[in-house]
């Protein structure tokens, strides 16, 4: 059980992919849970809720940033390093 945990943990935050869906897990909940959120709204009045809007700020950044470094990785750096393989080894 522990070693399934470990894994799950390494999973999340050492791929790119598990990172991508980290921020957005973190940008769903924070923006439900903000003060113009669907139940931040409720329970709120507007100047409370801080947490939230920071928590989904981490979110929206975190999800952006790990995906424009999948999309640059994934057609520009990978691409080039292939190409520079292939040239070396003709």
């Amino acid at each position: 059980m522990k070693d399934k945990v470990k894994r799950i943990f390494l999973q999340t935050f050492a791929t790119h992919i598990g990172r991508i869906m980290f921020g957005a897990l973190l940008s769903i909940v924070g923006g439900i849970m903000t003060p113009n959120g669907t139940i931040g709204e409720l329970i709120y009045n507007y100047d409370e809720g801080g947490f939230w809007k920071v928590l989904f700020y981490i979110g929206v950044i975190l999800f952006t940033g790990e995906c424009l470094l999948f999309i640059a990785y994934g057609l520009i750096i990978n691409p080039i390093k292939s190409l520079i393989k292939k040239i070396k080894n003709k």
